[in-house]
Formats: C-alpha cells, sequence, structure tokens
C-alpha cells in the first residue's frame, strides 16, 4: 500500500519557509525575469517553480533535487504526461 505523499508544492512552499526564502526579494526578481517572459512554449514558471529556483540559486538545494522537484510539480499540475 502506497503512502500518501503532499504535494510538490507544498513541499516547496514549507521548505522556503523553513530556510526563511523570500521570493518576492528584489534580488530575486532581477534573477527572474528571463525565465518570467512567455515564450512560444508555454506560460512561464508559476510560484512553485519559481520557489524551487530561488532554492536552488542559494544552493539550499541539490540539482538533482530541483529537478525532481521540478517534474513532480508539472505532473502534478498537468504539465507533463509521464
Amino acid at each position: 500500500m502506497k503512502k500518501a505523499r503532499y504535494p510538490a508544492a507544498a513541499v516547496v512552499t514549507r521548505l522556503a519557509r523553513m530556510k526563511h526564502v523570500d521570493p518576492e526579494a528584489p534580488l530575486h526578481s532581477e534573477m527572474l525575469a528571463p525565465l518570467m517572459q512567455h515564450g512560444p512554449e508555454g506560460p512561464g514558471l508559476d510560484d512553485t517553480d519559481r520557489l524551487v529556483v530561488v532554492l536552488k540559486h542559494h544552493e539550499l538545494i541539490s540539482a538533482r533535487s530541483m529537478t525532481r522537484l521540478l517534474r513532480r510539480h508539472q505532473r502534478e499540475s498537468g504539465g507533463l504526461h509521464a
């Protein structure tokens, strides 16, 4: 029997709170500006995606954890079909 998992968005939000990361800080807004532009492939990043990138930028999570969280979040939100 599988254990229930928290949604990736809840995990990322809790981790950001534990690490005292504020994604609305001016430095973060400037860092994420190129990622926020809408391209032809999709609408860009949502709040959870931005938090994951900020956590990685501050080296609070590994590249592997960043990738795992982004893929899990996109699967849960219907972004990826895998």
